[in-house]
């Protein structure tokens, strides 16, 4: 049981004790209605509040509030195929899109570039051209070890940032894996990697972006 939900049984408990206590000796039949309303009660934040079905925000999902916290920004550079820049809240900010992962393109360590992530840049870069404003939602961690942001990247608003047709359709770090131009990958945060691995397959199998290309196959059975 929730320390919310016991908080509110103790204090309904008290409220009855105190009304029997005062009431019963001269009024037998208050003993009843006093037990009634205390049922009553108890029934129906047990599942209202507790359930999220009623109007109070007690029983409000992770995903709800979520859904409630999407943030609007503007986007002010792309550095990689998994990393942009934003304008939020009046700050600049470094965007690390959540859960994806694209081949280098622009790491200090030049050995780890490849023509592969620039296809995933040069990608990323035709798909926000003519974008001025994105939304942004987060899953359980604010920022990685760098100070990015993570988050998924929204086209458009969602209405749910958990319902796949918008996720196909909306989702920037979607669409960068279904046009086979990122992994999955999963750190601290999980809500999306057992889609984003079927989306993986559907690029697989259908050949798109760079898993129409040979060398790729080789590249990413050697190094992932």
């Amino acid at each position: 049981m929730s320390k919310k939900k016991q908080d509110f049984i103790d204090k309904e408990l008290n409220k009855a004790s105190k009304t029997l206590l005062r009431k019963s000796k001269k009024q037998p039949a208050a003993l009843i209605l006093v037990l009634l309303i205390a049922l009553v009660l108890y029934v129906k934040n047990d599942t209202d509040l507790f359930s999220g079905q009623g109007s109070g925000t007690a029983g409000t999902s992770a995903e709800e509030l979520q859904a409630e916290g999407v943030e609007e920004a503007e986007l002010t550079g792309i550095t990689d195929g998994d990393t942009i820049w934003v304008r939020l809240n009046g700050e600049k900010e470094k965007i690390r899109l959540l859960e994806i992962n694209t081949p280098e393109s622009v790491h200090s360590d030049e050995s780890r570039n490849t023509t592969f992530g620039e296809e995933a840049s040069d990608y990323m870069k035709s798909l926000l051209e003519d974008v001025d404003t994105l939304y942004l939602t987060r899953d359980e961690t604010d920022r990685d070890q760098y100070g990015r942001l993570l988050r998924m990247v929204w086209l458009e608003r969602p209405e749910d940032p958990f319902d796949e047709t918008e996720i196909r359709e909306k989702s920037v770090n979607a669409r960068l894996i279904l046009e086979g131009y990122a992994l999955p990958v999963e750190f601290d945060d999980h809500s999306y990697v057992e889609l984003f691995r079927q989306f993986q397959e559907e690029a697989m199998e259908g050949e798109r972006g760079l898993w129409a290309e040979e060398v790729w196959w080789t590249y990413y059975n050697e190094n992932y």
